[in-house]
């Protein structure tokens, strides 16, 4: 039985085949430096820069920007619960 992460990989995997490869990109690179950042503040920041993005962002990247957000998010709730 899989787990309810592997399906939400699955899910995102499904998704990404459908963004351009310069979305895929950028996803990939934002999701790498996220990976680095511990300071939750830093990334509230971010994800509130994110948010501001988003009205003028081309179409082609905000489904990737937003899966940016939710990373971030996931990242965010990760580092507070240590």
């Amino acid at each position: 039985m899989k787990t309810a992460t592997a399906c939400r990989e699955n899910e995102l995997r499904r998704e990404m085949l459908s963004w351009s490869e310069q979305a895929r990109k950028m996803y990939e690179q934002a999701c790498a430096q996220i990976e680095q950042v511990d300071d939750p503040e830093e990334l509230e920041k971010g994800i509130k820069q994110m948010e501001a993005m988003l009205p003028q962002a081309p179409a082609e990247y905000l489904p990737a920007i937003r899966m940016v957000i939710e990373f971030t998010k996931g990242r965010q709730r990760l580092i507070e619960s240590q």
